[in-house]
């Protein structure tokens, strides 16, 4: 059913947020993270300032390195965070390597403001995820996209 306002009636309006996506390399070097964060800082802030009334949202699937990067300095600025995972959760975490890298993802993730699995593009994927292999790629690259 389509309602219709009436015309005297003024409309309501908001911005829509605005959504960054981002997906990037795992192996940052060291030496240039403090670089890249205030790059990535830079830009939130340009945006906030440029944009006052708009919600920013991040999209990162909080992988290791750039993912992560940037979801830390969007939630120091107060930009909202929403994840989408490649995969089943018990799945993905399975991918990082250190006790330490899987505590800063659940980390992230509690901080998210949402987040979801993906519904995999190809059949089979379950067991495909589980072996690892060319279907488990095509997850990452589903989640870039």
């Amino acid at each position: 059913m389509h309602q219709s306002r009436d015309s005297r009636t003024p409309a309501r309006t908001a911005p829509l947020p605005l959504v960054i996506g981002v997906t990037g390399h795992r192996d940052l070097s060291p030496v240039d993270r403090e670089a890249l964060e205030g790059r990535v800082r830079a830009i939130f802030v340009e945006l906030q300032n440029r944009y006052p009334a708009t919600l920013l949202v991040l999209l990162s699937p909080l992988a290791e390195g750039a993912d992560r990067l940037a979801a830390r300095v969007a939630l120091s600025c107060g930009v909202s965070l929403i994840v989408p995972l490649p995969m089943a959760q018990d799945l993905y975490e399975t991918d990082f390597e250190t006790p330490a890298s899987l505590a800063e993802f659940r980390d992230l993730l509690q901080q998210a403001e949402a987040w979801f699995e993906l519904a995999p593009a190809v059949d089979g994927v379950q067991e495909a995820t589980e072996m690892g292999g060319a279907s488990r790629d095509r997850l990452y690259a589903q989640v870039g996209a």
